[in-house]
């Protein structure tokens, strides 16, 4: 996994932030079924403020 470091440029930050969100979306629709929505919600919510 990569990390964002201040050598990063915007546009690298929020295609990093993006796939992030779609890994997180991606497991959000796999948990359903194992009802592990509330930790994945509150990750997107944090993603979803640096967009």
């Amino acid at each position: 996994m990569q990390i964002i470091s201040n050598e990063t440029s915007p546009q690298e930050q929020l295609f990093f932030i993006k796939k992030i969100i779609r890994k997180i979306k991606g497991q959000r629709i796999k948990s359903l079924q194992k009802k592990q929505v509330p930790l994945l919600a509150i990750i997107e919510r944090m993603s979803l403020n640096y967009l």
